[in-house]
């Protein structure tokens, strides 16, 4: 430090010599030396006390760290530090050339290693070591900076119960160092030995630490950055403290605590840099070659707030709180970081350089990382932990300084106890809440089973105690283990050296565009899968190497897959049986004439319904997509075989959230999986359905993209996929029994109408959840009555079947299904209110009641008159009659016409139609046209039902000739098929319009 005060002496006007050293007794009169004395012993006990406390915090610390230090399997990270650590020297590294991380660590895990073993305790062990060792450092540094023990002591409290630095002492990784080395160096910057006679002792032990810290991890250089601008800044404003003492000196008035003949610490400072630089150098062109070419991350930009959010969370409640609770803890510890730096600032003199070293340790190693992951965005908060000591030293010496009245203007003899005890009081209320978050995190670490990490040590002894299991039942046993993603081998490597994986894909490090595609599973998982009995699939960050499930498709293919109840967190364990290594596919589909095509943006190759009922859909790039390519949705209904809708999807990305359209290769296949209870819904009987599938771009145009055809028409924006579901979805695990009603011994049901009111013969849906507890004894048929409520009279019935492919004797045990019926109410019903009462053609059944409200009926059955007549059949079902406006032969150009269409039902129509007015050109393609559908539904006309249509388009822009024509078709059917006319065209020519200018 560039100045010196005497941080034990209150004797006004007393200069410390450069030793620091206090002024002599025997100069001094007797009753000063007295004074001096008892003083002296006062201060020799409070630096026991000092020391005690800080031992006391580091034993607890240590205890702490030691705690349950083996009870949770070690992650990945710390399988990698296994793995690498077990290597010899040259091995080790060139791995970590190869990685992103210095070497350092992996050498003193090495060392430790074969010292002590590699269980996991061994391998976390130098973590807990390291941060036992920071917390009498932050005692040391605390004292250093703010000339108080007290503030030391309570550094030591809080490093000792700090969950962020409590959790990763606990991980066999090299933050706990890291964080020790920082601290240790930050001591050496602030202890200010710079200038003394031993000062090369001193700087040389700067460099070791510098190059040690920078050794362990690169971010350490950004610790550097700002422990330099922070001993700059000290001693710019130590050279102008020290003039201005000496101006003071010349006044006759000279200031306490100055030294103005200490030599400037500049130049050992910048050497000891230099020196860091200069020893680094052998790793620097790995480190600039890691940073250009590490794939390990998702290119894209920066969430600035996102990250201060983490970070935040992580400094004060470390990582074992949850998100929702922690972001309420913000502002309280918000406001005691703010009380305590005004404290300090309060106090003046040299406080200030508490404020200044906190805040620069703090804020300036954060932004650098922030810069850096704005330019390469791969963030984590515990990146982070080289600043969090900066934040320790304002707690801990803004605290400090409200618990010392001595310290305070307010403890002045004239002001009372009250105003002199009342900053103390505040400070021990705001350490309280300080500490009990702490120690609730610590908690929750130790005991929440939320904060589990991958349970590798529990997944590796489930598949071997089976195996054993199958063994010991005298079972031919040959299974394999497929490891996706292949990156995860040192971790399962350490915990099942027996079960070699297959790794899909083949990788040491995380490389995200290393992602999964036929030709790199198909070949590997059929050669070995030959001659095995099952497969266990281990999955762990599969949503990024394999976000199309193309390994859990071929297992699926290749075998029958287990349901296994157990459930591993952050890990997940599928098993497959009777595999067939042939049935793996070996060839995805391509593009053909078929293929449909989404506005030049994505191809639906093909797709298939896998044997568990999930819906695959086969995705390529169209040539001519957009650069880049957009972030496309896909929207899905699911409709019955005879129509009535049944379920909507949810939107999503075609291959799901993980692996959007704009990280596709061009050439590449892509598989979408949809699984059945999110196509079919929850509870679905097996069965024919028809999914209409949408693409829309997520930030554009969210009607969705145009089916083109081969010429490019347009087709229409849904296409229509016949779906066969093999066996019925998982319906919901509960049922409100309450709200239930029992139609017959072991069966529920609730039902409910998708509408209210109807007129006579208009559909309406009605949705039944049933639940079985017991198999059905019987095969039954849906009975529905209808029951006017005035006088309870029955005035209608009928019967309607259950679905055929999971009649009701043959649903299981405390089974759960969704039905969906077309209802009518009879014709011969009149506008009242009625009980629609629903049960089954068993004797014994009970009836639930609805209300529903029948309308007046609005149908007409004689045409108006029309001026331009047709008289023209479509498919059968439907007759225009007429239109009722004149036909004009010449129109101007873009004016406006309208057309009202006379239809008639000739019979119930099987769809809803729509109708397209079109003005074909001499190509034959339309210049103009306007579509809309049939009114009310055409499904819910009755034979001799007339209905009016008005339709509104716009003549052509070019003037010309134009055949008017009238297109009947089904808007919800594949490629919108259009009805015949009775001499079978698709259209009816109404008759040839000239275009005027």
């Amino acid at each position: 430090m560039p100045w010196a005060w005497h941080p034990e002496s209150n004797v006004e006007g007393a200069i410390a010599p450069p030793g620091g050293s206090p002024p002599q007794v025997a100069s001094m009169p007797r009753r000063v030396a007295r004074c001096h004395l008892s003083r002296k012993s006062m201060q020799e006990r409070a630096k026991q006390v000092f020391w005690l406390a800080v031992v006391a915090f580091t034993v607890l610390g240590f205890g702490l760290r030691l705690y349950r230090l083996e009870a949770q399997s070690l992650w990945y990270d710390e399988g990698v530090t296994a793995d690498i650590a077990r290597r010899s020297l040259a091995e080790l590294t060139r791995w970590t050339a190869g990685d992103i991380q210095p070497p350092l660590y992996y050498y003193v895990v090495a060392a430790w290693g074969r010292l002590a073993g590699w269980s996991e305790w061994s391998l976390r062990f130098p973590s807990a070591f390291f941060g036992t060792l920071t917390i009498p450092l932050l005692a040391l540094l605390a004292r250093e900076v703010t000339r108080q023990r007290l503030a030391g002591i309570l550094a030591a409290a809080i490093g000792a119960v700090h969950p962020l630095l409590l959790y990763y002492s606990q991980e066999a990784r090299m933050y706990a160092m890291l964080t020790a080395l920082g601290v240790l160096l930050g001591y050496l910057v602030v202890h200010g030995a710079w200038h003394r006679e031993d000062r090369w002792r001193h700087w040389t032990s700067y460099v070791l630490v510098a190059t040690a810290a920078v050794y362990t991890h690169y971010f350490a250089f950004f610790l550097l950055l700002a422990l330099g601008v922070t001993f700059l800044l000290d001693h710019w404003l130590g050279n102008w403290l020290t003039g201005r003492h000496l101006r003071a000196l010349a006044a006759g008035r000279p200031q306490p605590g100055l030294d103005p003949a200490r030599p400037s610490p500049f130049t050992p400072f910048l050497l000891g840099n230099g020196a860091v630089l200069g020893l680094y150098l052998p790793w620097f062109t790995v480190l600039l070659n890691r940073l250009s070419v590490d794939s390990s991350y998702w290119e894209g930009s920066l969430k600035l707030w996102e990250a201060l959010r983490h970070v935040a969370i992580s400094f004060v409640a470390g990582e074992t709180v949850l998100e929702a609770e922690a972001v309420r803890l913000l502002l309280p510890y918000g406001l005691i970081t703010l009380v305590a730096m005004a404290a300090l600032l309060w106090r003046g003199n040299h406080r200030w350089r508490v404020v200044h070293y906190g805040l620069l340790w703090l804020i300036l190693p954060l932004l650098a990382i922030l810069i850096l992951a704005a330019m390469v965005p791969k963030f984590n908060a515990r990146y982070a932990m080289i600043a969090l000591p900066g934040l320790i030293l304002l707690w801990s010496g803004g605290l400090a300084e409200l618990m010392a009245p001595a310290a305070h203007p307010l403890a002045d003899r004239r002001a009372g106890l009250l105003a002199a005890y009342l900053p103390t009081s505040l400070g021990l209320l705001l350490s309280l809440p300080l500490f009990l978050g702490f120690l609730y995190a610590d908690r929750n670490w130790f005991y929440d089973p939320a904060f589990t990490k991958a349970e590798w040590r529990q997944v590796s002894q489930f598949i071997r105690q089976r195996m054993d299991e199958e063994r010991a039942a005298g079972q031919a046993v040959s299974p394999l283990v497929v490891l996706v993603s292949g990156h995860a081998w040192p971790v399962w490597n350490y915990y099942a050296p027996d079960m070699p994986p297959l790794r899909l894909p083949q990788l040491e490090i995380l490389d995200v565009n290393a992602v999964l595609d036929f030709a790199e599973t198909a070949q590997a998982l059929r050669t070995a899968l030959r001659g095995k009995t099952d497969v266990w699939l281990v999955e762990w960050q599969h949503d990024v190497v394999d976000p199309m499930n193309l390994v859990p498709l071929q297992l699926q293919l290749a075998g029958r897959e287990e349901r296994i109840k157990r459930e591993f967190w952050h890990i997940q364990l599928r098993h497959y049986t009777q595999i067939h290594a042939e049935k793996v596919l070996m060839r995805s589909p391509a593009v053909t004439p078929e293929s449909i095509n989404f506005g030049n943006q994505i191809y639906l190759l093909d797709y298939t319904v896998a044997a568990n009922g999930d819906l695959l859909l086969f995705w390529q790039l169209h040539p001519q997509h957009s650069e880049p390519p957009p972030d496309l949705h896909i929207t899905g209904n699911t409709f019955t075989a005879d129509g009535i809708p049944f379920f909507r999807m949810e939107d999503r990305r075609p291959a799901g959230y993980p692996y959007p359209t704009f990280r596709w290769r061009p050439d590449q296949v892509t598989v979408g999986r949809i699984p059945a209870d999110e196509w079919a819904g929850p509870g679905a009987l097996p069965g024919t359905y028809r999914f209409r599938l949408g693409v829309y771009e997520a930030e554009g145009d969210l009607t969705g993209l145009d089916i083109l055809g081969r010429q490019g028409q347009p087709l229409g924006k849904h296409v229509i996929l016949d779906a066969d579901l093999p066996q019925a979805t998982r319906g919901p695990d509960e049922m409100d029994k309450a709200a239930a009603v029992q139609l017959i011994p072991d069966l529920f049901i609730q039902a409910s109408t998708l509408a209210e009111e109807a007129e006579p013969g208009q559909a309406f849906g009605l949705e039944i959840h049933w639940y079985a507890e017991e198999k059905m004894p019987g095969d039954y048929r849906l009975r529905v009555r209808w029951r006017q409520r005035s006088d309870n009279r029955l005035v209608g019935e009928q019967e309607l079947p259950m679905p055929t492919t999971l009649p009701t004797s043959q649903w299981e045990d405390d089974q759960r299904i969704r039905t969906i019926h077309q209802l009518r109410p009879p014709l011969n019903l009149a506008p009242d209110d009625y009980w629609l009462e629903v049960g089954l053609t068993a004797p014994e059944s009970t009836f639930a009641r609805l209300p529903f409200r029948v309308l007046g009926s609005t149908r007409l059955f004689t045409p108006p008159p029309f001026a331009t007549p047709v008289g023209e059949d479509f498919g059968g079902v439907l007759r225009l009659l007429g239109i009722i406006e004149p036909l004009a032969a010449t129109v101007p150009a873009r004016d406006q016409m309208v057309f009202t269409l006379v239809w008639q039902a000739l019979d119930r129509p099987a769809a809803d139609y729509s109708t397209s007015i079109q003005w074909l050109g001499s190509d034959g393609k339309p210049a103009a046209q306007v579509d809309l559908s049939l009114p009310g539904g055409s499904s819910n006309w009755i034979p001799q039902q007339v209905e009016l249509q008005t339709l509104i388009t716009a003549a052509p822009a070019e003037p010309g000739d134009y055949r008017l024509v009238v297109v009947v078709y089904d808007a919800n059917g594949e490629n919108l098929p259009r009805l015949l006319t009775h001499q079978g065209r698709d259209m009816l020519e109404l008759g040839t319009v000239s275009v005027t200018p």
